[in-house]
């Protein structure tokens, strides 16, 4: 959860070009001694970090019971046509489009329990290959929405290739 935040600071505002966003300072004392302390402290560590990459493993996303949604496109929440539109704001430095497809197979191991185990993935020549439900590099996720259409590809090509999401039967 989030750290504490006293009635007297702004703890919605995360802006880190904004001073009065990263300091919000209450003082202390113990009957001798004073003592500050800046409760917005953990925003102006991370602040002071950026701009940093984070590399994912998952995300988990909970759904309301009997409202589940497959797929990173979902019809109430069109992310595809958002990420298309805004693209310069996903784009990392030395890549020439937003996001990176995710690729059945194709990670470095030295064993079989580095691709997802035996019942996910196998290591062949120091390679993860995925089996027939399981994609990612690392053979972690389970199979659905786009990512089923583009197994032929992937079969053909070590690493895979691009979805196009817009179909139902093409990749590439």
């Amino acid at each position: 959860g989030w750290p504490y935040c006293p009635t007297h600071c702004d703890c919605a505002c995360v802006d880190c070009s904004n001073a009065s966003c990263t300091e919000c300072y209450s003082t202390f004392s113990n009957g001798t001694v004073d003592y500050s302390t800046n409760h917005m402290q953990w925003l102006a560590e991370l602040c002071n970090d950026l701009p940093a990459y984070y590399q994912i493993d998952y995300v988990r996303v909970y759904q309301r019971v009997n409202a589940t949604r497959i797929g990173c496109n979902p019809a109430a929440h069109p992310t595809q046509g958002w990420i298309e539109t805004h693209q310069d704001q996903y784009i990392l430095p030395y890549f020439d489009e937003p996001l990176r497809p995710v690729f059945a197979g194709g990670w470095d191991c030295d064993s079989t329990a580095q691709c997802g185990g035996p019942t996910r993935g196998t290591c062949i020549n120091a390679t993860c290959r995925c089996l027939t439900d399981w994609t990612g590099p690392r053979c972690l996720v389970k199979r659905a929405g786009a990512s089923l259409t583009c197994r032929p590809l992937e079969n053909t090509l070590i690493g895979g290739g691009r979805c196009r999401t817009t179909s139902t039967t093409a990749c590439g």
